[in-house]
């Protein structure tokens, strides 16, 4: 029975960044990239992709839609197609898709078609359009029995995967196992250090879990102002806090399960001064954290005289919430000196971090 399918156009929803400070690691589109740095998909050009539909079980246009995409990522073997097309599935509303219509071949029938992929001007990372062209059969040659998805698995233990994400587990997976094809499988139940692979079409009804090992990587760094305060018959103080946000992609449970530490790599100042002067200290060292353990010094420097104080301090901590942890860094500097004496109290504090992981 012959099945119209006319492919269209549809819309789908954005997946927004979701950042503070530190760049989250579910981001679909990222702001404000200038034209020049899209892509031009107009200047790929790709071998026609030959498919066959046979015990293939497509009973919607969408299923249709997916399966000739996953067809043609796999036939074409280039970054810039793969990219684009997931970022198709991921951001409709991105794109436009355009193609002659056609049906689902008879058996023994051939169909030549082509879809024409076209990025629209909101579109931050592509511009221009792919056109793939489809030469689409229905060979009648029956299986003895049904394959089974874990044949083309050879890898089930896939490795390291820094912030990992749906895109990056799938691409991930595809090189650790090359005979498996795009069409043949979704993911979910997604964890830190597994998902579930679901077998689609011919493999509808089998499942395989994936493992793999993960870390969270940050790219921002932070450089303090320098904290001085200078007292004389006042009390002068002077702080400044820098937090690393992060909206955990699997959830704060997974999360808090699975990640037991927040590393990084610090320098710094800090100066205290007595009833004589003022003595200055350096501080750095790499600092594995761990998480929900209260408050960390990084130092802890004070004074106290009959008629002057002052100290620095700087530390980092983590506060939970219900679908985020955050990192704060903070140093401050106070200082008091009495009118009763001709000494001023004075305290310095700066701080460097650099080289941020959740492990």
């Amino acid at each position: 029975m012959n099945i119209l399918l006319g492919l269209v156009a549809s819309v789908g929803l954005t997946s927004p960044s979701t950042a503070s400070i530190i760049n989250s690691t579910n981001s679909a589109h990222i702001l404000s990239i200038d034209s020049s740095e899209k892509v031009d998909l107009t200047k790929i050009k790709i071998e026609t992709t030959y498919v066959d539909v046979k015990n293939v079980k497509l009973e919607t246009e969408e299923d249709m839609l997916k399966f000739l995409i996953y067809e043609i990522m796999d036939s074409a073997d280039n970054d810039d197609v793969y990219d684009a097309l997931y970022d198709f599935l991921e951001n409709r509303n991105y794109w436009e898709l355009s193609g002659y219509d056609f049906k689902i071949p008879e058996p023994e029938e051939v169909i030549e078609t082509k879809l024409r992929f076209r990025a629209l001007s909101e579109n931050e990372l592509f511009k221009g359009h792919l056109t793939a062209n489809l030469v689409i059969t229905n060979s009648t040659t029956v299986n003895p029995e049904p394959e089974k998805l874990a044949n083309y698995i050879t890898q089930s233990d896939i490795g390291f995967i820094y912030n990992p994400n749906e895109n990056k587990i799938r691409e991930t997976l595809m090189k650790e196992n090359p005979k498996l094809k795009n069409y043949m499988f979704s993911l979910t139940n997604f964890k830190y250090s597994e998902v579930t692979l679901v077998g689609l079409y011919e493999f509808a009804g089998q499942e395989e879990t994936i493992n793999y090992r993960s870390g969270l990587e940050f790219e921002d760094q932070f450089r303090s102002r320098d904290l001085f305060v200078e007292a004389y018959n006042s009390t002068q103080y002077d702080s400044q806090t820098f937090k690393v946000v992060h909206y955990p992609v699997f959830g704060m449970n997974d999360f808090l399960s699975h990640f037991k530490f927040f590393s990084f790599e610090f320098s710094a100042l800090s100066a205290i001064e007595d009833k004589n002067s003022l003595i200055t200290q350096y501080h750095n060292g790499i600092v594995k954290y761990q998480i929900n353990s209260g408050p960390y010094k990084l130092w802890d420097r004070e004074y106290y005289g009959s008629v002057n104080w002052n100290f620095s301090k700087g530390y980092v901590r983590s506060i939970t919430f219900t679908n985020r942890i955050e990192f704060e860094f903070k140093i401050e500097v106070k200082a008091y000196a009495s009118w009763i004496n001709t000494y001023y109290s004075r305290a310095k504090a700066k701080l460097n971090v650099v080289n941020i992981f959740i492990l």
